[in-house]
């Protein structure tokens, strides 16, 4: 039988991880939604909108909107050093 083996993982510190990346890409999505619900467009307008074009139930809609805008909060750990 072979020995195993141990894998030695090398980090670039100069490249971000893989789940950093995602993470920003998660606060991003996040930050998106939390703009597209403060503009001047009320949201019943811009789900009447996106109902018209897609035919996805209005329900439906509202919530991605909710999901998409909750990411950050529902799937990230708070900032360590940050408000409590």
């Amino acid at each position: 039988m072979k020995a195993q083996q141990r894998v030695k993982v090398k980090r670039d510190e100069i490249a971000p991880e893989p789940v950093e990346i995602i993470a920003r890409d998660i606060m991003a999505i996040s930050d998106a939604v939390r703009k597209i619900d403060n503009m001047r467009l009320s949201r019943i307008a811009l789900v009447a909108l996106l109902h018209d074009q897609s035919k996805v139930p209005k329900r439906t809609i509202n919530v991605v909107l909710d999901g998409l805008r909750d990411l950050e909060k529902n799937w990230l750990k708070p900032k360590q050093g940050g408000p409590k």
